[in-house]
């Protein structure tokens, strides 16, 4: 018989609803509470209870590692309690504490978490032993983050869960401390106090190295800017306030000869309002930027003209027509008699063909040539096609509404075909017209968006000036273009300009769109930002060495750093840096320019989705201003 069995006896009935195990806790707790547990147990002979043999165990080893290891366990072990206890207290509150089952099961936890404490109180009282339970609590912190670095998940998501600021830090520390079990003798005030430890410690941890690291930082930034390296360093933070990582995927311009500045490159709006603000800082780099604007409208118009051709180009390929298709025309149409076939005759009277003749006659009349019966002659039937041509244009009008347009084709088509019949040569000539009428057409559709997409005024350098707006405009109406050029209301541009000419013009509407960006969005920032590059870079290094990056846009502490500026400019550095800032805008594309936009480090989103994005694709791309590529 036990003393459970005593206790059971002289209180019938009782404790009939608990556990042995639950009967012996409160027993101790009531009458034995300054025991250690283990003591208890041993000496009531209720060891096989807890699971204790008879050996004393004070859970302390020989071996240090052993208590290292014991130490760190137990560290994991009671924040699962704490959680566990944490979840049944929840529930207790939802159910308004009227469930006596969920109370009881609440105050055994504790009551276990007691006896656990007392058992553990000697290995925390060895230097391994308490040195374990530290790195057990550090390690629920670091772990998270670790283990999404070797799963190749990348930094943000670790940076996530293992905060960057004292305040992230504080907030960390005290959801742990709030996560800790409590014993049977500790109310919910214990816990609200354990999550306070926590912040409080969270928080000092953080904030000691980050104030080295602020003093490291700061020490180093006031020196970068006398050496290149350091320059380099401080260009490539402004291109990364302004622009983030869009710098990194700048493409270059693919019209040749164009030279494409940073924000055309990237078509960002923050690097669009960086590129204003240094053209306003000085007037020798605006006119840089000037320079290279008319340079790029040169080589935009050169190859619109390459493949439009010019006045001279035109007149000549319309001679060329004239010649080959006149030479086979004199072959084909001569006053030699015919005898007209029956199928031409029943098309002479065709109410269109009756008038064409009529004015055949006189339009040979008017070069000094009599056709006699217009049917019985090449020559005769040529006048008659030409008086078709003629009758086409007016088709429809006063004096001709009987007479439709298409009527009017469709016998030119079949008189053409009657005349090939007698004389192969004129559809030769016809069909050679046509095919020298294709470039034709296309340099004058070319020449007329050329005409409609740049100004009556020249540039600096005698070049007028392509408009991207007036291009896009007409571009996306080349096919108004094209019936007029041609006189066919169904005709487009696609059919017409080669795939070369249309791929031509989606280089520069596309160069052209990025231009348009880079002057319209945003606005300067002013030329104040560009001469305060050294210290608003300084201010960067402090407050992310400090663990508090978002001090680095106050507008109090930039004025307080203001005045190393001053400093700097007694060595030239602020337009050593304004100069450098400027040619990697003006050409991001050199070895120089490359090697400071090598700096750059690539922005990551600061929250966890962008970590969860690529893998559940429920995050869209930072915003960007959208350009045809």
């Amino acid at each position: 018989m036990t003393i459970l069995d005593d206790i059971r006896a002289q209180n019938p009935g009782a404790y009939d609803d608990m556990s042995d195990g639950q009967l012996a806790s409160a027993f101790r707790k009531k009458y034995y509470a300054d025991m250690p547990a283990p003591d208890f147990y041993r000496k009531a002979g209720l060891q096989h209870l807890v699971g204790l043999t008879d050996k004393p165990v004070t859970g302390v080893s020989d071996s240090s590692l052993d208590n290292f290891r014991a130490g760190a366990g137990k560290a994991f072990s009671d924040t699962l309690s704490g959680l566990n206890q944490l979840g049944n207290r929840v529930a207790s509150l939802q159910s308004f504490g009227l469930d006596p089952g969920i109370e009881a099961s609440y105050a055994q936890m504790k009551s276990d978490q007691a006896d656990t404490n007392a058992q553990d109180k000697p290995l925390l009282q060895t230097k391994a032993g308490l040195g374990g339970n530290i790195a057990g609590y550090a390690s629920q912190i670091l772990a998270p983050a670790g283990a999404l670095g070797i799963a190749g998940r990348g930094a943000a998501l670790g940076g996530a869960l293992l905060p960057t600021t004292v305040t992230g830090a504080a907030k960390q520390g005290a959801l742990l401390g709030l996560a800790q079990p409590l014993g049977g003798d500790q109310g919910e005030s214990s816990r609200l106090l354990n999550a306070g430890i926590g912040a409080g410690t969270g928080a000092l941890g953080a904030a000691v190295p980050r104030a080295i690291g602020a003093g490291v930082r700061g020490a180093k930034g006031l020196l970068a800017p006398f050496f290149e390296s350091g320059q380099n360093g401080i260009v490539a933070d402004a291109l990364s306030r302004f622009g983030g990582d869009a710098a990194l995927n700048a493409r270059p311009s693919s019209v040749p000869g164009v030279q494409a500045t940073l924000a055309e490159q990237t078509g960002d709006a923050g690097l669009a309002q960086l590129q204003r603000s240094v053209m306003d800082s000085d007037p020798a780099i605006a006119r840089q930027f000037a320079d290279l604007r008319n340079a790029n409208n040169g080589a935009r118009l050169g190859l619109l003209q390459g493949i439009a051709g010019d006045d001279s180009t035109l007149a000549a390929a319309k001679a060329s027509r004239a010649t080959a298709a006149n030479q086979l025309y004199s072959q084909a149409v001569t006053d030699a008699p015919i005898q007209p076939s029956a199928d031409l005759v029943k098309l002479a009277q065709r109410p269109s063909m009756q008038k064409a003749i009529d004015m055949a006659k006189g339009l040979a009349a008017e070069n000094d040539q009599d056709i006699g019966d217009a049917l019985s002659s090449t020559q005769g039937l040529h006048y008659v096609k030409l008086a078709l041509d003629n009758l086409a244009n007016v088709a429809g009008k006063p004096g001709f509404e009987n007479v439709s347009k298409g009527s009017v084709k469709a016998t030119q088509n079949d008189l053409i075909n009657e005349i090939g019949k007698v004389a192969p040569d004129y559809l030769a000539a016809k069909d050679a017209y046509k095919a020298a009428s294709g470039p034709i057409n296309q340099q004058q559709i070319l020449q007329g968006l050329l005409g409609k997409a740049t100004t009556n005024t020249e540039d600096a350098i005698g070049n007028q000036v392509m408009q991207p707006a007036r291009f896009a405009n007409n571009a996306a109406n080349l096919d108004a273009l094209a019936q007029k050029v041609t006189g066919q209301k169904g005709a487009t541009a696609a059919s017409i300009l080669t795939p070369a000419q249309q791929d031509t013009l989606g280089l520069l509407g596309s160069d052209l769109s990025r231009q348009a960006v880079a002057d319209s969005v945003g606005k300067s920032a002013g030329s104040n930002t560009v001469q305060n590059l050294a210290s608003q870079s300084l201010l960067g290094d402090v407050t992310r060495g400090a663990g508090l990056p978002g001090l680095a846009n106050s507008g109090l502490l930039g004025r307080v750093v203001r005045p190393v500026d001053a400093a700097y400019k007694l060595f030239g550095i602020p337009d050593q840096l304004k100069e450098k800032l400027a040619q990697v805008m003006l050409n991001p594309n050199t070895p120089e320019s490359q090697a400071i936009l090598a700096k750059i480090p690539k922005t990551l989103r600061p929250t966890i989705e962008s970590q969860l994005g690529p893998i559940f694709g429920t995050v869209g791309q930072s915003t960007r201003l959208g350009i045809s590529q």
